[in-house]
């Protein structure tokens, strides 16, 4: 006991992400019975009893508090992506199905370039369904897509941008594969439900806005930021060297290559990418 005590405290990063896990994997496991259920006001409470025990902890065990903190976090973050959406205006109650539509939202991250479409999410404020028995006019709308374009957009399109786009919506759906990665989850954690893809960056326009507050710049500063290096490396560097790049300072995978991917895992090394 005491040597685990031990490993956990030299190896804090490694606990906390363990215990992260194993929350959202008991959520997981219990969605169903869990379905409904307010836990949120059953864990916010205990997300205070860390703080309370690490008072009372030898100081070289204090950060032993944290782990069921983190446990408790995963449970709860896990738990509301698994519910299902109640707000009648999001968008995910629109498209049930595979819908083309005509959508305006404004992008959330930085354009992805992987060679044979670029790649964001859109946070969504207006949809105009494609089909004979839809309103003929513009419909208020919540909830963030992601929207895939063929081929490479222009730079101009960068987080904060206002756009109006014509898509192929569709919810996000598992592959049919027993035991296969769970993507829907994963997508379902970043409170995304639908996915979009757009035929052409023609397909796509700039819609015109009066001028935006600093404290609307300043909230896509970052993800500006992170665009900008992209474009920067991908004119410095061949593309092999641009992605590598890519994935260890701004977190983009795109652009990794398969071979490297698994040379990275089987050197146990693969948190340096996806970190």
């Amino acid at each position: 006991m005491v040597q685990l005590l031990r490993h956990c405290t030299e190896n804090v990063l490694i606990s906390i992400t363990v215990c992260f896990i194993l929350g959202a994997s008991t959520a997981s496991a219990f969605s169903a019975s869990w379905a409904g259920r307010p836990l949120t006001f059953i864990i916010l409470p205990l997300l205070f009893i860390p703080a309370i025990v690490a008072y009372f902890l030898n100081p070289r065990l204090r950060l032993l508090a944290a782990l069921p903190f983190f446990f408790l976090i995963g449970l709860l973050h896990t738990h509301q992506a698994l519910q299902p959406v109640t707000d009648p205006h999001h968008i995910a109650r629109s498209i049930t199905e595979k819908t083309k539509a005509t959508v305006v939202g404004r992008i959330l991250t930085m354009v992805e370039y992987d060679g044979e479409k670029s790649r964001f999410e859109l946070d969504t404020e207006e949809i105009l369904l494609h089909y004979i028995d839809s309103p003929a006019s513009m419909q208020p709308v919540r909830g963030k897509i992601q929207l895939s374009v063929l081929g490479n957009l222009a730079p101009q399109y960068v987080p904060g941008m206002k756009i109006m786009a014509i898509a192929t919506l569709d919810p996000i759906r598992n592959y049919q594969t027993p035991g296969a990665f769970d993507y829907r989850l994963q997508m379902a954690t970043k409170a995304i439900g639908c996915s979009g893809w757009v035929r052409s960056a023609r397909e796509i326009l700039q819609v015109q806005e009066p001028r935006l507050s600093f404290w609307h710049h300043l909230r896509f500063f970052p993800e500006q930021v992170r665009q900008r290096v992209m474009l920067f490396l991908n004119q410095q560097f061949p593309p092999e060297v641009a992605g590598l790049y890519q994935a260890l300072l701004i977190g983009s995978m795109v652009n990794i290559s398969p071979q490297l991917v698994e040379a990275f895992k089987d050197n146990g090394c693969m948190h340096v990418l996806s970190g």
